[in-house]
């Protein structure tokens, strides 16, 4: 058995190449294989592959390094993307604050995991939602409040009419 220099898998002795990662053994020769009539160490996989069935040293493939561990969630991102985008577009109504405060938590909370391109823009359209909604509020709340006060009054005056 031979032993690869480069990732230290188990070969067979006349292995050409390296079953797990494709590098050449060493002192090996690359021309055809005169016992089984085939080249890169008597198999007919193209060299670097296991036969079926055997697991190979490196899963990642192609040059690309294996996955390493769990990948990392993005729904708090999406929730905030989504919510600033809400808050934005219902602005109008008066409940783009109530849903913008939300998506700056979720998309702040989704930045300190890690930055997603949803985070950022959940944060954008939160502080949107929050800022022209505030200054919607300074624009329209006086009208409200004196419409407000004007239909009291009118209330009572036809509450004191009724008596």
């Amino acid at each position: 058995m031979n032993f690869c220099t480069k990732c230290g898998g188990q070969n067979a002795a006349n292995s050409v190449v390296c079953a797990f990662c494709a590098n050449p053994m060493s002192g090996a020769n690359p021309s055809i294989n005169h016992n089984t009539g085939t080249s890169h160490g008597g198999n007919n996989f193209g060299g670097g592959y296991p036969p079926f069935g055997q697991p190979s040293g490196n899963q990642g493939g192609f040059g690309y390094p294996p996955p390493s561990g769990p990948q990392p969630s993005k729904g708090l991102g999406i929730t905030g993307f989504v919510l600033g985008l809400i808050g934005v577009i219902v602005m109008c109504c008066g409940i783009g604050p109530l849903l913008g405060i939300p998506a700056i938590i979720c998309s702040a909370l989704q930045l300190k995991k890690n930055k997603t391109s949803l985070a950022i823009a959940g944060l954008i359209l939160g502080i949107l939602a929050v800022s022209l909604g505030a200054l919607l509020a300074l624009f329209f709340w006086p009208a409200f409040i004196e419409g407000f006060i004007e239909g009291w009054n009118e209330a009572m005056n036809a509450a004191r009419m009724l008596r």
